[in-house]
């Protein structure tokens, strides 16, 4: 791709930007940014490529996060959680007494953070969502009906196993924080965190206010050979990794499967849809800049504190960070390493540690290569976001490496 990789890069930092300029093949047909903080500074804020066909990517081009926006809901939660507010081995029925029903009266906080609710799928789904209509984003946002569902249901996995909740996090999550403080996740966040950062990310009803500038998505780049024939190997002897299109798996309906297509069908509709891009879930519905993300994790990476604002302590970080599962997710179909409210570092095939090289990292990727992390050891801090969707492009990686060798 004939781009120029844009932006500033600190003293000793020139690496990543030949890293950026060594791999712009892996942009498609969209574009990308990568920015990165080290000791509380902003070292790297590099973009390249297009936001759509007639317009370049700029540093304040916002793209869509899709489950990195889930560390947004992680975030509101552990803000609650150092202010004494959320306890997370209370029942979740202690601050929402409904969803005590049907035998789910023992389940924790602890446990909705950790995607070990037994609650991945929402029930009856295929009623509120159409993923093959012309309106795909409409009842996203149908926050009351939602919860009222998710309060009644019965269990559906064992509880204390994790089970990715692809989009029953967010919910789970904004419910609770709408019982505890009377306002929705969209407006805590907005109010208690984006507001006092100052921070390029938009959730909630704030995303309409930038979604004619967000970058325009593609769809999801082929799966690389070695991944196929590493799938096929697997399957020779006999091992089936989950669908998230089988409305008969936990992991399709996880991913609302119907009619043979789940969300990841959809990704770049969804993503093209405001319904769905500002409807304040806190599961894949945020707009926002690499910078933005990196910023929102530096806070993470510095104790708590950054540019004279403290959001949070370091004893309630130590908490939210340590890995509690480090199990096969049926889900994803990958080992999955949860910790409370975020994901910790684990590794992928042909890709490696998702986080780069430090255990105590931890954060969350997103549909797409969408990737955000901090890293408390080293005080390192990421966002990443790009266009055209690639789950397995060795961008970012190859981007992270190249920081950290210059740390």
């Amino acid at each position: 791709m004939s781009t120029p990789v844009m932006g500033e890069v600190a003293a000793h930092y020139a690496a990543v930007r030949e890293t950026f300029e060594g791999h712009l093949d892996e942009l498609g047909a969209g574009g990308a940014a990568f920015c990165a903080y080290v000791r509380g500074e902003k070292v790297v804020d590099l973009y390249a490529g297009r936001a759509a066909p007639a317009r370049s990517w700029r540093q304040e081009t916002p793209s869509m996060l899709f489950s990195a926006a889930k560390g947004i809901a992680g975030l509101c939660a552990l803000v609650l959680y150092d202010r004494g507010e959320l306890e997370l081995d209370a029942a979740v029925a202690r601050y929402w007494p409904e969803f005590a029903a049907a035998g789910k009266a023992g389940i924790t906080v602890r446990q909705v953070l950790t995607n070990s609710a037994g609650l991945p799928a929402i029930p009856d789904y295929e009623d509120l969502f159409d993923l093959s209509g012309p309106d795909l984003g409409e009842n996203f946002a149908a926050h009351e009906e939602i919860h009222r569902r998710m309060a009644l249901s019965e269990i559906q996995y064992p509880v204390g196993s994790p089970a990715y909740h692809v989009l029953t996090f967010g919910y789970l999550v904004g419910a609770l924080v709408r019982r505890i403080t009377g306002r929705d996740l969209a407006t805590f966040f907005e109010e208690q965190v984006r507001g006092p950062l100052g921070l390029e990310l938009w959730f909630g009803p704030a995303a309409r206010d930038v979604f004619d500038r967000a970058a325009q998505l593609h769809p999801l780049m082929p799966v690389p050979r070695e991944l196929t024939e590493l799938i096929e190997s697997l399957e020779r002897r006999g091992v089936i990794l989950p669908s998230s299109s089988d409305p008969e798996s936990i992991c399709g309906r996880a991913f609302l499967a119907q009619r043979g297509i789940g969300v990841f069908d959809v990704l770049d509709r969804l993503g093209a849809d405001p319904q769905f891009v500002s409807a304040g879930v806190g599961s894949g519905d945020a707009l926002g800049t690499a910078r933005g993300i990196a910023r929102m994790y530096a806070v993470l990476s510095q104790g708590g504190e950054l540019d004279g604002v403290r959001l949070v302590t370091p004893r309630s970080i130590d908490a939210f960070a340590k890995v509690r599962f480090r199990d096969p997710d049926p889900v994803l179909g990958r080992p999955a390493a949860w910790t409370i409210g975020f994901e910790g570092n684990t590794q992928l095939p042909l890709l490696g540690n998702i986080y780069g090289p430090s255990e105590a990292a931890f954060g969350k990727d997103g549909a797409g290569g969408q990737k955000g992390f901090a890293d408390p050891d080293r005080r390192v801090a990421v966002g990443f976001v790009r266009s055209h969707l690639a789950d397995f492009s060795p961008l970012t990686v190859r981007l992270v490496e190249a920081l950290y060798r210059c740390v």
